[in-house]
């Protein structure tokens, strides 16, 4: 009996191997092959799309475009020719993701940028290294020597109020962009410069949208009490009169003449009301300017959101100084601007250049029932050539030698360069509020005026104006919300109603 089954089961042939000879057998082993080789392909294909840059792989879908790289920033890297390292010093735990992937897409603009990252934790010896303190972004340029340090709160800004109360991290604003380009022009250029904010007439503070560009363009401001002091200091590249609300005294207006008279840069913001300053009124006409008493309106540029005259666009004057890098098509905003006129300056060598007016159809308002119309001024720049002096090379040394000598005559240099004094006077404080400029951000170009107005005296200073990205979710305001509101909640219900109503008793008749 056990012969029998023996035999048999050598008989009966293998299922598996009768299976595969099969045409269901053969479908089955190609599916699997295809599977296997399916599968094949995707892991090659992540594993190489694993290795493209981060810019290439992720897309920017944030709200507020916080990767998207200015182009400011973008010119200012072709022109860059020395190389510069971006190190990280901190743990990994305690650097954000948005700005390791920031990091990714600004080095990759560049061949001259290389970014690294060191651990303090494992080397506690980079903190000395580096001269800088955890968290901390150092940017160095190893041909000029030079490193910045920029605290990763100044990056990510954290809110105050969360950190304090609730011991939470919540952040408010991102400013990558700004805070690098400004760090990577700074050790290149080796730029510094001196500003003086004049107090002591109630003037305000300045915004912080403008104290981070004057960082970011390298300005170190100090506050300045002309009477103590006795004088403008000889150090003073800027001297910034920041909306005061009392006049100058008699001495300080010839400390600031005198100032002008050597070559000085003069940034005068007046405030929104106006008050009696005969010694202010003195200095504007001085210089070929002249408050015209009331607002500056236009009926033809003003923006209609507002409902109000005195909110509008002014004509930018592309060709001056202040609308460096800017174009016909970028506006500006200001709100309650003092009217201001041109008048004939004290010399002739003066000459003024209003970059800011109203258009054809302005007006001066000094109330409701009495106003003129006209075109003023919002802001102007008056310059004046005090003497000259002997261009030298970028150190500010001369050089006597006779290959130097050639150097410079084929460069330009050794030639006599104009000290030109420069007064610039805007009669809208609106202009640098930090509330417009945060609302309305890059659809307006109020900063970079102001910038430019600063920084046209400076070759080595690019007007670096970058500002920061907010991270805040951005909601939608509603105008007239009491109408809206009885429309939604009381007129549209009803209307359903009614119509519910009316439907179903021609109902119930049939």
């Amino acid at each position: 009996m056990s012969k029998k089954k023996a035999e048999t089961r050598r008989k009966t042939p293998r299922p598996g191997l009768a299976g595969l000879k099969t045409a269901r057998g053969k479908n089955g082993l190609m599916s699997t092959g295809m599977i296997a080789l399916v599968v094949a392909i995707v892991v090659v294909f992540n594993v190489a799309v694993s290795l493209l840059p981060s810019g290439v792989r992720q897309f920017d879908i944030s709200t507020t475009k916080i990767y998207e790289i200015s182009d400011t920033t973008r010119k200012y890297l072709e022109t860059l020719d020395q190389d510069v390292t971006i190190t990280v010093v901190a743990a990994d735990a305690n650097i954000d993701y948005r700005l390791s992937h920031f990091l990714d897409l600004y080095t990759a603009l560049s061949d001259h940028l290389t970014q690294d990252k060191v651990d303090p934790v494992a080397y506690p010896s980079a903190l000395t290294e580096y001269d800088c303190e955890e968290n901390s972004v150092v940017v160095q340029c190893a041909a000029t020597g030079q490193s910045y340090v920029i605290p990763m709160d100044d990056i990510l800004v954290p809110d105050t109020y969360y950190q304090y109360y609730y011991n939470e991290a919540v952040y408010t604003e991102f400013d990558g962009d700004g805070q690098l380009t400004s760090a990577i022009d700074s050790v290149v250029s080796n730029a510094s410069h001196k500003a003086y904010a004049v107090t002591n007439h109630g003037e305000s503070d300045l915004g912080t949208e403008i104290s981070a560009l004057l960082t970011k363009n390298h300005f170190k401001v100090s506050d300045l009490g002309l009477l103590l002091e006795g004088a403008v200091p000889d150090d003073c590249e800027v001297l910034i009169l920041n909306q005061p609300t009392r006049d100058l005294a008699k001495d300080e207006l010839k400390f600031i003449q005198t100032y002008l008279s050597k070559g000085g840069q003069v940034s005068l913001v007046l405030p929104g009301e106006d008050f009696d300053h005969p010694n202010l009124d003195a200095l504007m006409k001085e210089y070929g300017l002249q408050l015209a008493g009331g607002y500056a309106g236009d009926t033809q540029r003003y923006y209609t959101s507002a409902q109000s005259y005195l909110t509008f666009f002014p004509e930018l004057n592309t060709d001056s100084d202040a609308a460096s890098g800017l174009t016909g098509e970028d506006l500006a905003l200001v709100n309650q601007a003092l009217a201001m006129k041109q008048v004939d300056p004290a010399r002739d060598t003066v000459a003024v250049d209003a970059f800011l007016t109203t258009s054809a159809s302005g007006l001066k308002v000094v109330s409701e029932d009495d106003y003129t119309e006209g075109q003023y001024v919002v802001g102007a720049t008056a310059s004046e050539v005090v003497g000259q002096k002997e261009r030298t090379g970028e150190d500010g040394e001369g050089d006597t030698s006779a290959d130097a000598s050639a150097s410079a005559a084929a460069d330009g240099e050794g030639e006599s360069q104009d000290i030109v004094a420069r007064l610039t006077v805007l009669s809208a404080n609106s202009l640098i509020d930090d509330s417009i400029c945060s609302q309305f951000g890059d659809a307006v170009c109020n900063l970079t005026v102001y910038m430019n107005t600063l920084t046209t005296a400076f070759s080595d200073t690019g007007a670096i104006s970058i500002p920061s990205k907010s991270l805040e979710t951005a909601t939608n305001t509603v105008t007239s919300a009491g109408v809206w509101s009885m429309l939604y909640l009381a007129v549209l219900p009803l209307a359903a109603l009614v119509i519910g109503f009316v439907v179903w008793y021609r109902r119930r008749k049939l």
